[in-house]
């Protein structure tokens, strides 16, 4: 269960577009960190819509509920932050990674209309796909990057709603 809501509060990272919208070819040890930043909104921009449409295949009243891509200056701030972190341990390439999977889970998303948050647990794919290497979870958490996602759910309700269908199933 802690991995279930550490992929929700991740769900915006790597997460209106679609994969072909992030740069495959981007060497995220390379960029200095306004490139960082510039790119992991390109990539949440991309996987935002498919990972939202994990919730409204769950249950089609939380697809009104969804909110807009919520980057901010507060998002620049937090992946600044993550550039950092990542740096000081030498940890770029784990987004090199992140990036990967992301285009194959967007893919996976987008080709598979079955596939939604309640069954996250049971599709070893789907799972593999959401799960960020440890120095990404931790850094981003440090740096805010979960509670911002969380935040914009939550300010949108769907973080209630969405409990309130898991509660009602379970």
């Amino acid at each position: 269960m802690k991995t279930f809501f550490a992929v929700l509060g991740l769900a915006a990272l790597p997460i209106t577009a679609q994969a072909q919208d992030i740069d495959p070819d981007v060497d995220f040890t390379r960029l200095n960190k306004s490139g960082f930043v510039k790119e992991m909104r390109a990539m949440g921009e991309a996987s935002w819509e498919p990972m939202m449409a994990l919730y409204g295949r769950l249950d089609p009243s939380l697809a009104e509920l969804v909110p807009e891509y919520p980057w901010s200056s507060e998002f620049d701030d937090a992946y600044g932050c993550v550039y950092q972190g990542l740096s000081d341990r030498d940890a770029l390439g784990d987004v090199n990674q992140i990036r990967d999977k992301t285009i194959l889970l967007v893919g996976y998303i987008m080709s598979s209309e079955e596939v939604n948050f309640a069954s996250l647990e049971n599709d070893d794919t789907l799972l593999e796909l959401m799960l960020p290497s440890d120095n990404l979870v931790e850094v981003s958490s440090d740096c805010g990057v979960q509670e911002l996602n969380m935040r914009a759910l939550t300010e949108s309700g769907m973080m209630e709603a969405f409990m309130a269908v898991v509660m009602a199933d379970g």
